[in-house]
């Protein structure tokens, strides 16, 4: 796909801007460098490249998981190369939902818990919430699983449910690291469904790391995170 290639839906402003972003991880032979990197409102880009090229650690800088070393990184409007501890502990609870490649499920709560574990950290859990909860349980067939903990659900099942803790708050922008990895093809369809449904419902840019190249006719942009280090945008 041509990273330059604009669809009509896409001329929105811009809500993804990254300029001369460096960063590296201490004791370790890896640069990320950007010169400059920008993702419209409404967006869907896939994030690909071998293992080691710095897919993960970029959509890290996007959700404000991680500051750059140098340079400076706007997300929905905020600077987040600027921002507080607190600050960027608000933005990723309240405006970017991220699934994780490790999933990140807290083992001591049941699978309905943790897809409601941003409203259990800010101290209310409304019915209506969990009822939310439920159904995106339930659209991603681990409905019957709400009150199992992590450690008894399988490894796609633990997926389903990273995902719905994602969606739940309806962000503006969705981050999925490797989001179908531990899926079988048939429920990789269906999650992938329910992630571009949930995305046009909601008009939020979605930036997905992958190494499945099957899965790319779905998204607007390609970016190939071996050749982000001069100017592109989406």
């Amino acid at each position: 796909m041509d990273p330059n290639l604009k669809s009509p839906r896409l001329e929105r402003r811009i809500l993804i801007k990254m300029r001369n972003v460096e960063f590296s991880y201490p004791g370790e032979n890896f640069r990320l460098g950007i010169e400059a990197l920008s993702f419209a409102g409404g967006a869907r880009i896939a994030l690909i490249g071998p293992s080691g090229c710095g897919k993960t650690t970029l959509a890290y800088l996007m959700a404000g998981l991680l500051r750059p070393s140098a340079g400076q990184v706007w997300a929905l409007e905020q600077a987040l190369h600027d921002a507080t501890d607190a600050e960027l502990r608000h933005f990723r609870r309240n405006r970017v939902g991220f699934v994780f490649q490790q999933f990140e499920l807290l083992d001591y709560l049941s699978a309905e818990d943790n897809i409601l574990l941003s409203d259990h950290l800010a101290g209310r859990v409304s019915r209506d919430r969990r009822d939310q909860a439920r159904h995106l349980a339930k659209r991603v067939g681990v409905g019957h699983r709400l009150r199992h903990r992590p450690a008894t659900l399988s490894q796609g099942e633990r997926q389903r449910v990273a995902i719905c803790r994602a969606l739940l708050h309806e962000p503006r922008l969705l981050i999925a690291d490797e989001p179908t990895g531990n899926l079988d093809p048939d429920t990789t369809e269906l999650i992938m469904d329910l992630l571009h449904e949930q995305v046009g419902r909601l008009g939020c840019t979605f930036v997905m790391v992958t190494h499945d190249h099957a899965l790319l006719q779905r998204f607007d942009h390609c970016l190939d995170c071996r050749a982000v280090s001069s100017e592109q945008s989406a």
